[in-house]
Order: structure tokens, then C-alpha cells, then sequence
């Protein structure tokens, strides 16, 4: 036996926490209930006395208001809890209530919002009623913000029910739109937008401005995830007109953020970074970290997409940064997502796959399906552009997958166009070409017209290695002319370049280039 040598102080603290558990479990159950009665008196007037119920409808959680006994709410609750069992129960129940609320308000104020979500469900089941109702609530919001998604869903489902059989109608609608949320995120868009639309029924009838904008904040999200563009772009609009005739400036950047989201979906590159960067500044004002950082991730994929890389790199960086300080374990996994798609194209491969593969794994952890396909569509073309084709066909058809499970039919029209390219490159010219057609005919269902122009330039390359000429030139012809409408001149350069590679390497003549593009769109 090894002769370990403990320092004074910690032999003190070690045999002083075994002879406190001692003397307490020596103690009978009621003369231990009677112990935590006394400490939950003696402890709560050292405090000041009982606080009032907390306020959880100030939106940003760093701006509420906390009191001395929020940092021991949780002890005190499990004080009341233990004197319950011979103490005036239905008092302490009511102590207890008040406490993990108050615990939850401070673990939200700290920004951990996985237990305060857990907390609020707790303190949920000693309340009744409307206070009820505000707990769940509290709940599902937190559970969100932690990326719980599973979680945040079974407990939305039991607000709905309770709020459906007390027939409150604002209560309802607040339900109805907290549950659309959860499958938002969940990535079940088509189950969301009927509860979204009526939640907004709801509320119109009403006449409730703060309610009518809630629910058409949260519809225009819903239609950009089922990529029904100009109907979101409408709403959003309505919805900022709105909050500036109301004053609601806390809720402002959270609306230019989801229209700046509009403009980037319809190629609106340099509308939606002026309205990223006007957005972020009134989150900023406004205290929101955690819609801050989630507008810096979507900020970052668009500067990537505008190949400005050295700025995209700041912007990621700052974002993640705020991801895991306010604890949205969700939005951390999607902005390492998009920063592997920026190390990647600096050629740091290794960093690449490795970001990758951390996000990949914060995806399956917190149940975000929807961008565990688009992560699994990045490496699969990670793989293709390293050769090692066989890696790359399996995770593009894992990503394939889970796109039409989500019926996400935007990604799977870009899922199946990538699919195509490794059979381009597998020689697989038939099957390729099936693929693209696929690809197209999503790409025109959602309108994704930068996706159809790459998709057509595919097309173009894939008749040019068949022999098949002049299909090969009008096809990539109109493929080039909507890259140029929709994406940019780097992605006009890339697909020239890649015309050009093909042909040198097959030994063929350069296809005609369209007359329309510019001297300078015409090499790389």
C-alpha cells in the first residue's frame, strides 16, 4: 500500500463533510424534516424575507431583475421541499413553487439555459392555472435556447393541451406559436405553418398589437424555412412596420434579422448584409446576445458566400463566442458548420474536417436533424474535393436521407446535384444525369435559382463528356447566365474554371461563352 500524505486542511474538510453526513443521517426523518424547516426560516429572513413571483416576460433574460435569495433559490426550494413532510405542506408547496421559478430566472439570467428549462418544469407542477401556463412557457423557451429539442417538444405538447381545454384564446395562440417553434426547429416546417396561420388568426381577432406581432414574427420564420419567400418577406415587413408605429424596440433586431434572412434566400447578397449589419446593431442595443449571436452565424454564411472570407472568419468567430457564453448549444453546432465551409475553402482541410465533425456531433446530441443533413452534405463534398469519392457518396446519401424525412426539398435538390457530381467523377455519366434532373426539378419547385444555374452548368458538362455537344453548350449557356443573375462573379469564375479544366483535360474545344458576360466574367 502507497503512503499518501494529505495536507491539514484537507483531512479538516474531508472527515467535516463525513461527519456532517454522518449526524444527519442519524437524525430520524421527522426531526430532519423539522432541521430544514429551521433553515429554511432562519436562511429566508437573512435574505430579506420571500421575494415576489418573478417577471418572465421581459424578452431578453440579462435584463431581469434579480434579487439577493435568487442565487440560493434552489437550496431554499429544496429546504421547503424537505419540511413539507411535516410542515404546513401546502404553504411550503407554495414556497417551493416560488423558488424554482426564481431559480430558473437566475440560471436564465446566467445564461444556462438547459437547467433553468428544467427548473421551470418543476416549479410547472406545483402551479395552477395561468402561472402554469407561464411556466411551461418559460420551459420550452429555455429548452430551445439549450438545443433540448426532444425535451422542449414534449413539454410544448402538455402546454397545448392545457390551454386547448381551458379555452383562453390568448393563451391558446401563445401555445399554438410556441409549438410551431419547436418544430421549426425540429425542421417539421410543414406541421408548423398551420399552427403558426392560426395563432395569427387568433391573435388578429383580438386586436393585440404585442400578440399580432409575436405571431407574425414567428410565421415569417416559417415560411423562410419552407422557402415561401415573398410571402415571408411580406410578413416580416408587416411585422417591423408594426413594431416601429408600437415602439418595440427590443424586438426590432430580432425582425431585420429574419428579413435579412429573406433577401440572402432570394440572392439578395448585398440587401441582406446592409440589413445583417442594421440588425446586429439593434441587438446590441437591445442586450439580445443570444439573437445576436444567431445573426452573426447567418451574417457569417453569407459573407462566405460572397467570398469574403477574411471578414466571415471575424464574424463566426464572434458568434461562437456568444453561442457558448449564453449556452445555445443548438446555434454553436450550426456556426461550426458554417465555419468548417470557411476553413475548408482556405485549403486547412484537416481543421476543416475536424469543425465538421463537431458539429455534426452537437447535432445529433440536442436532435437538430435538419442541419445534421446539411453538415453531412458539406463532408460528403469535403471527401470529393480530398478523392476519396466512396466517403464522399455515403455522407451525401445519409444527408439525401434525412432531407426527405425532413421534407427539407430545397437541400435535397442540392444534396442531389452534389450526388450527381461524384458520379460525374465515378464516370457515372447516366446516373449523374438522372440525378441533375432531380436536382433541377427541386430547385424549380423552391425556386432556387443559384442552385438550378449550377445544376444546368452540370448538366452542360456532363452532355460535353458524353460527346454530346451541343446540348453541352446551350444547356451550360443558360446554366451561367442564372449564376450570373443570382450568385456572383466568383461563382461565375468557378464554373468557367471548371468548363475549362474539363475541356483541357478531355482535349476538347472550349465551348462558346455567352455573349452577355463581361471580359472580365469570362476567365477566372
Amino acid at each position: 500500500m502507497h503512503n499518501v500524505r494529505v495536507n491539514a486542511e484537507t483531512a479538516y474538510l474531508f472527515r467535516h463533510a463525513l461527519l456532517r453526513d454522518a449526524a444527519y443521517q442519524l437524525q430520524l426523518p421527522a426531526d430532519r424534516a423539522r432541521l430544514h424547516a429551521l433553515a429554511f426560516e432562519i436562511f429566508e429572513g437573512l435574505l430579506g424575507g420571500r421575494p415576489p413571483w418573478p417577471n418572465f416576460k421581459i424578452a431578453a433574460p440579462g435584463e431581469r431583475r434579480l434579487l439577493p435569495a435568487d442565487a440560493f433559490a434552489a437550496e431554499l426550494a429544496d429546504h421547503a421541499e424537505q419540511a413539507a413532510q411535516v410542515e404546513d405542506s401546502a404553504r411550503l408547496h407554495e414556497a417551493r413553487s416560488l423558488y424554482l421559478a426564481r431559480a430558473s430566472l437566475f440560471e436564465s439570467a446566467r445564461w444556462r439555459p438547459a437547467e433553468a428549462g428544467r427548473l421551470a418544469q418543476k416549479a410547472s407542477a406545483l402551479c395552477e392555472g395561468r402561472r402554469q401556463s407561464e411556466m411551461l412557457t418559460e420551459a420550452v423557451g429555455c429548452l430551445l435556447d439549450a438545443g433540448l429539442l426532444s425535451e422542449a417538444e414534449g413539454v410544448s405538447r402538455r402546454l397545448l393541451e392545457l390551454e386547448f381545454t381551458r379555452q383562453d384564446a390568448a393563451l391558446h395562440a401563445g401555445a399554438l406559436n410556441l409549438m410551431a417553434k419547436v418544430l421549426d426547429a425540429m425542421g417539421q416546417h410543414h406541421s408548423a405553418l398551420p399552427l403558426a396561420e392560426e395563432a395569427l388568426r387568433i391573435s388578429e381577432s383580438a386586436g393585440d398589437p404585442q400578440r399580432i406581432v409575436r405571431e407574425l414574427s414567428n410565421l415569417s420564420g416559417t415560411l423562410l424555412y419552407s422557402r415561401m419567400l415573398d410571402r415571408a418577406e411580406a410578413v416580416t415587413m408587416r411585422c417591423i412596420k408594426m413594431m416601429k408605429t408600437h415602439g418595440m424596440s427590443q424586438e426590432l433586431g430580432v425582425a431585420l434579422g429574419a428579413l435579412a434572412n429573406c433577401y440572402q434566400m432570394s440572392g439578395r447578397y448585398d440587401d441582406s448584409l446592409a440589413t445583417y449589419r442594421e440588425a446586429v446593431a439593434a441587438l446590441r442595443k437591445a442586450g439580445n446576445k443570444r439573437s445576436e449571436g444567431v445573426t452573426l452565424t447567418n451574417m457569417g454564411a453569407l459573407l462566405f458566400a460572397m467570398d469574403c472570407l477574411a471578414e466571415a472568419t471575424g464574424v463566426l468567430a464572434a458568434a461562437l463566442s456568444l453561442h457558448r457564453q449564453v449556452g445555445n448549444r443548438r446555434s454553436e453546432g450550426i456556426c461550426l458548420g458554417n465555419y468548417g465551409n470557411v476553413l475548408f475553402d482556405q485549403r486547412q482541410y484537416d481543421k476543416a474536417l475536424e469543425t465538421y465533425s463537431l458539429s455534426l456531433s452537437i447535432h445529433r446530441e440536442v436532435g437538430n436533424r435538419r442541419s445534421e443533413g446539411l453538415v453531412l452534405g458539406s463532408l460528403g463534398n469535403s471527401w470529393l474535393q480530398l478523392g476519396k469519392p466512396e466517403e464522399a457518396e455515403r455522407c451525401l446519401m445519409e444527408a439525401l436521407t434525412i432531407h426527405r424525412e425532413l421534407r427539407n426539398r430545397r437541400s435535397e435538390g442540392i444534396t442531389l446535384g452534389d450526388l450527381a457530381e461524384v458520379y460525374l467523377t465515378t464516370h457515372r455519366y447516366s446516373e449523374g444525369a438522372s440525378l441533375l434532373e432531380q436536382a433541377l426539378a427541386a430547385d424549380r419547385e423552391v425556386q432556387n435559382r443559384l442552385h438550378e444555374g449550377r445544376h444546368l452548368c452540370r448538366m452542360g458538362l456532363m452532355h460535353l463528356r458524353q460527346g454530346q455537344r451541343e446540348p453541352a453548350a446551350e444547356t451550360w449557356r443558360r446554366g451561367i447566365l442564372l449564376v450570373r443573375s443570382h450568385g456572383g462573379p466568383a461563382e461565375v469564375a468557378r464554373q468557367v474554371s471548371d468548363l475549362e479544366s474539363l475541356c483541357r483535360e478531355a482535349g476538347l474545344e472550349l465551348l462558346p461563352l455567352p455573349a452577355e458576360l463581361a471580359p472580365g466574367e469570362r476567365r477566372p
